[in-house]
């Protein structure tokens, strides 16, 4: 499945939430008095709604892939590793790559086997 397609569901939510936004900030502003400024504000609070659930739903996206052992921008198998806490070192870590492209991804990580 190609980019588009995978971002797909998430167009209509998203724009659905950024024009509801949108027509209420443009609502308190015109309400405050804010005329003139009313339409610009009312589109940057739309645009922060709508990044705001793009990145979650791509975080959503590379999560699930990540624990599905897939990488998140080809699809192959990830070399998954797991760097243990160390004295001196505050926690462990998880790594994952991928061979054919080359993502890499780290996230800290203790597991029940590293040393407190």
């Amino acid at each position: 499945m190609d980019r588009a397609g995978r971002l797909l569901p998430w167009v209509l939510p998203i724009a659905f939430a950024a024009g509801a936004w949108f027509f209420a900030s443009f609502r308190i502003m015109h309400r405050f008095g804010a005329d003139e400024a009313a339409a610009a504000g009312a589109l940057l609070v739309a645009l922060a709604v709508a990044t705001a659930l793009w990145r979650w739903a791509e975080h959503d996206r590379i999560s699930r892939a990540l624990d599905a052992g897939r990488c998140p921008r080809c699809a192959s198998a990830l070399r998954a590793e797991h760097e243990h806490a160390r004295a001196g070192v505050s926690g462990g870590v998880q790594l994952w790559e991928c061979v054919d492209c080359g993502y890499r991804r780290s996230k800290p990580l203790t597991c029940e086997a590293c040393p407190p």
